[in-house]
């Protein structure tokens, strides 16, 4: 779940979070003519019509969600899920603190 704003020194950012159970929490900086062309590219996909539109809006966000940098995680240790301490005991292993 991301969202691209604009902030006080009109600077561009992508703020992202993703997971359930692990949350991460990650940002990016844009430059005005990538996202320019990025919102081009998404526009085209948002207002298309047909079978294909979701795999092209998955496709194009695809694009602007990468090389993020991790602001930080967390995590819940749930007994009913299957891999949540392995997952935790992966991010202490990666030096993030839990």
């Amino acid at each position: 779940m991301s969202v691209i704003v604009q902030d006080e020194t009109r600077q561009i950012l992508l703020l992202c979070k993703a997971g359930l159970r692990t949350l991460a929490l990650a940002y990016k900086k844009l430059e005005e003519s990538d996202y320019a062309a990025w919102n081009d590219e998404f526009i085209k996909a948002k207002t298309s019509i047909g079978g294909d539109r979701d795999a092209m809006l998955e496709r194009v966000s695809d694009l602007m969600e990468k090389d993020l940098t991790l602001v930080g995680a967390t995590a819940v240790e749930d007994k009913l899920q299957q891999g949540v301490p392995q997952c935790i005991n992966k991010l202490a292993q990666a030096g993030l603190k839990l």
